[in-house]
């Protein structure tokens, strides 16, 4: 018999949530927001671990626009060894101002196990603005964030850097839900 609780599980998980870099961003930071006009640098893959502790099918990718739509997003999950998980998003036209976007991996639905893995978007372009969490590029390493510039493709295995190039954070996630 397990004397351990069970965890229930989610149907959703964003970067601000406490299996991401949410709660760890309040406390680095004191920040616990996101503002919703700030652009991406272009084909920069932003990876935003997060640490799933249950089995979890990948229905749909998010992410949320900021005012200004322009250009493709593609999304993925990848492992903490930089593999891809399942398959990425088809590059989908960033549409709907200010708003949560989503699209399915495009070899549908997946499953993972528990264990450490990368939320990742990536803009191919430089116009297009996002719900960023903007900090130093120190807290956002100390959080294990990590990037890839010039990867709108999502190129396996990823070659992961520490996030230097600039200090955002997208709010991006994954669901078990077929629609947002």
């Amino acid at each position: 018999m397990s004397y351990l609780p069970s965890i229930p599980a989610k149907s959703v998980y964003t970067t601000n949530d406490e299996e991401a870099i949410g709660v760890a961003m309040i406390l680095a930071s004191g920040v616990a927001s996101f503002s919703a006009g700030q652009t991406v640098t272009q084909n920069l893959a932003y990876f935003i671990p997060i640490q799933i502790p249950n089995s979890f099918t990948v229905a749909r990718f998010l992410w949320r626009n900021g005012a200004t739509a322009a250009g493709n997003v593609t999304a993925a999950l990848f492992n903490s060894a930089g593999t891809l998980q399942g398959t990425r998003t088809a590059s989908t036209a960033q549409s709907g101002a200010s708003g949560i976007q989503s699209a399915a991996p495009s070899g549908g639905n997946f499953t993972v196990g528990a264990g450490l893995y990368f939320m990742v978007i990536v803009s191919d372009s430089a116009t297009a603005t996002f719900a960023m969490c903007d900090w130093t590029v120190g807290y956002a390493r100390m959080l294990g964030v990590q990037e890839q510039a010039a990867n709108f493709a999502l190129a396996t295995p990823a070659t992961l850097a520490a996030h230097s190039t600039d200090a955002k954070v997208p709010w991006i996630g994954i669901s078990q839900l077929t629609t947002n």
